[in-house]
């Protein structure tokens, strides 16, 4: 418990010293002509229609619901547009005016072909007695805003992309600076990657979202740090806060796993009929171990068959279905120790 809490403390200050150098670019382009300002201003209405766009894409595909009535290559396509938002707003937060621009053309096309896929869903030949998906007309509307959001990003980031080539001298400069800053914060992140994982490795309900997280964390701080060098400002923000983001989305993965841990301990130890620790907390009629999460090792029980017995007593326990995958985890892991 001690090391989960420091490896938390751990993230959560390189989160905040990511979005520190983040906010010294911000700083100064904000002191800087109006023509910077108009740019920062531009960058975050793209963000919103980006956020936007991807957020269609994916209520689209929600619409489908469990996909009956639908082919399974019309749910494919609309599946393939909401990947294609996700990568636009990616590169939309990084501030990268070139990239943004090359995905939202691919965003586009996509969004086509998914809207010619839910049209043909509501002309197409269907067998008797089936009929149309209540949710093609929603699931149209929604993919028809989200390319309409994505054509206005098209148009805002042509006046940016024509911005962003002409940085002030000072800002280039400043950007430099910076870069072996990031670098010391990409090195930090490297090594509590490492943590992060091993982490993950502990906890039996773990399942590598944060460690994912925390890769995609290193690549952004890695593009950040590239941009600085160059001198490009803009992006090299804009990665920052990606990075910043991904570091925040570690730690909720992590925090999310140990609950989900703890939660099924508890629940295992009542279905087991235990009385249950001294360290307990009721809250809203259910009950929350605030002990310490340690996983027993074969070394406390006196023989082998001991340890064989009391794992299989464990394992035959009935437990809340919603709870059965993570029993099953748990139990693995103590059979790998």
């Amino acid at each position: 418990a001690e090391a989960y809490e420091q490896l938390m403390e751990d993230l959560q200050q390189l989160e905040e010293d990511q979005q520190d150098l983040a906010e010294q670019l911000a700083e100064a382009r904000a002191q800087e002509d109006d023509q910077s300002a108009e740019q920062a201003e531009l960058w975050e209405q793209v963000l919103a229609l980006a956020e936007a766009a991807d957020q269609g894409a994916r209520d689209a595909v929600s619409a489908t619901g469990d996909g009956t009535g639908w082919r399974s290559s019309a749910v494919a396509r609309m599946t393939r547009f909401g990947e294609r938002t996700a990568g636009v707003l990616d590169a939309v937060r990084a501030r990268d005016a070139e990239a943004s621009l090359e995905r939202v053309d691919r965003a586009v096309r996509q969004g086509q072909i998914s809207t010619a896929a839910i049209d043909h869903e509501l002309t197409r030949g269907r067998p008797r007695g089936e009929s149309v998906p209540e949710g093609v007309m929603l699931a149209s509307e929604l993919t028809t805003t989200a390319i309409a959001n994505l054509e206005e990003i098209r148009r805002l980031l042509e006046a940016l992309r024509e911005g962003q080539q002409s940085e002030s001298e000072e800002m280039q400069q400043l950007a430099q600076q910076l870069a072996q800053q990031q670098q010391q914060l990409s090195e930090q992140q490297q090594q509590l990657e490492q943590q992060v994982q091993q982490m993950e490795q502990a906890i039996p309900t773990a399942d590598g979202s944060a460690s994912g997280s925390m890769q995609q964390a290193g690549e952004a701080m890695e593009r950040a740090g590239e941009s600085l060098e160059s001198g490009r400002s803009m992006p090299g923000e804009g990665h920052q806060r990606d990075a910043a983001g991904r570091l925040q989305s570690t730690r909720e993965a992590l925090q999310q796993q140990m609950q989900q841990y703890q939660q099924m301990q508890q629940r295992t130890q009542q279905m087991q009929g235990g009385t249950g620790s001294k360290n307990e907390d009721t809250r809203d009629g259910e009950q929350y171990s605030t002990q310490e999460i340690q996983i027993p090792s074969p070394e406390e029980f006196q023989t082998p068959e001991e340890y064989r017995r009391a794992l299989l007593e464990g394992m035959e326990a009935d437990v809340p279905e919603e709870y059965e995958a993570l029993k099953k985890r748990y139990y693995e892991e103590l059979v790998r120790q």
